[in-house]
């Protein structure tokens, strides 16, 4: 019979900070696969949040609570229209918000 003990000191890390580079900032609306949906790194990390993408006219094209890096640029079944968005994230649980210009291209 063996019997013993052990110990171990555990470090408990913050979350990670997000920062407006955390939105990439390419969407490729073209159905092949790559970078075919707004990503928005570590965003699983913080399951309340708000996304929301503006044409340049500051019209709302795309809003979702609680987004998971799963929307291709699609609306209403249909690519948006190539050129420069403004990407808003909201994080609920801290206010914190960032945004970043995201261009969609087709090629």
């Amino acid at each position: 019979t063996c019997e013993g003990t052990a110990a171990a000191a555990i470090t408990v890390l913050p979350l990670a900070e997000l920062d407006e580079t955390a939105i990439k900032n390419v969407i490729t609306a073209n159905g092949d696969e790559q970078n075919s949906f707004l990503y928005i790194e570590s965003i699983e990390k913080y399951p309340s949040n708000q996304v929301m993408l503006l044409d340049r006219w500051g019209v709302e094209v795309f809003k979702k609570d609680n987004y998971l890096n799963d929307w291709d640029a699609r609306k209403n079944g249909e690519f948006l229209p190539p050129g420069q968005y403004v990407c808003v994230v909201k994080i609920n649980d801290t206010g914190k918000i960032l945004t970043r210009t995201v261009s969609i291209i087709k090629r």
